[in-house]
């Protein structure tokens, strides 16, 4: 975990070499412990971290393993977390209607065993693809869901400096469909989600 968690560190400092080898570390150890649910989790974090490196095909190999260790053992957790990361992986590769399936099955499975996190952010990249293939209309649908839940989620904060801070990673989700909106002359629309 410790590995997991310097590794961690390092991929948000964008130090992604670093990154790597603290994950090469933890692998070896879950390896030696034979902890299958270790392993799920370290594979898609050094994919995570291979995917900002843009070596998208060594990314989709730890992706793969990942999903197989998780799958094995049942941890659904993992396994939505890695369709949410297959799903930014068609992305990048511009494979947009693959994109818009994977994140659906994502936002689907994340919703039954209740993962908001993964829920929201789902939808966003499903909204995303949707508007690569030129389906507004379905792209506006699928945000205000991600917005609906990011609210419900602020909404269950009690204490409100915690709200202000909540929002700092969740701001583009409605900063893209405010411009989704604006784009389809839906000012008013618009303009709510901006207030």
């Amino acid at each position: 975990s410790a590995y997991n968690n310097i590794g961690l560190v390092h991929r948000k400092e964008k130090q992604f070499e670093k990154s790597i080898d603290f994950f090469g570390e933890a692998l070896k150890r879950d390896i030696q412990l034979k902890s299958k649910w270790g392993q799920g989790y370290t594979h898609r974090n050094m994919g995570m971290s291979l995917m900002r490196m843009e070596k998208l095909d060594e990314a989709a190999m730890h992706f793969n393993q990942a999903m197989n260790f998780s799958h094995e053992i049942g941890d659904r957790t993992n396994v939505v977390k890695i369709m949410l990361e297959l799903g930014h992986l068609a992305l990048e590769r511009k494979q947009w209607q693959e994109a818009v399936s994977l994140f659906s099955e994502a936002h689907e499975l994340s919703s039954t065993i209740n993962v908001k996190e993964v829920s929201w952010r789902a939808l966003r990249g499903q909204g995303f693809a949707l508007i690569q293939l030129k389906k507004n209309e379905e792209a506006v649908k699928v945000y205000k869901q991600a917005v609906k839940i990011v609210d419900a989620m602020r909404a269950a904060i009690k204490v409100e400096e915690f709200q202000n801070g909540f929002l700092t990673d969740k701001q583009d989700v409605y900063k893209e469909l405010i411009l989704l909106l604006l784009n389809m002359g839906k000012v008013e629309d618009s303009f709510q989600y901006a207030e």
